[in-house]
């Protein structure tokens, strides 16, 4: 019976594992939705390890990462093309979480007003 409960305990860890292995990506992939916004500031982090660009609009900020998901792998290209004073309609995928310094990332971005 021990031997039992264990591999129960062990398997419904390993299930719930799996299952949150396979959920994140497609939880990120239906996160994703249009926003029509005027960039008030870009900015590029750079530390020692790592590069991040943010793009600041009224009342948020988003990031610009490649994206496996969305196979996207043209962030610089993105970044590069994102003017401040501009408005964008935006494709955005994934969840602001400030505790973890979490950005939604832009995955499109198409000139829409100046």
């Amino acid at each position: 019976m021990k031997k039992f409960l264990n591999w129960l305990g062990a398997s419904s860890v390993l299930v719930i594992l799996i299952g949150a292995i396979f959920a994140y990506p497609v939880a990120y992939r239906l996160s994703a939705t249009t926003v029509d916004a005027k960039v008030v500031k870009t900015e590029a982090v750079n530390t020692a390890k790592s590069h991040t660009y943010l793009v600041f609009v009224e009342g948020e900020t988003f990031q610009v990462a490649d994206s496996w998901l969305f196979l996207r792998f043209s962030s610089s290209d993105c970044y590069g093309s994102i003017n401040p004073g501009a408005t964008y309609r935006m494709k955005v995928a994934g969840w602001r979480v400030p505790l973890l310094s979490w950005y939604r990332n832009i995955i499109e971005a198409e000139h829409v007003t100046d």
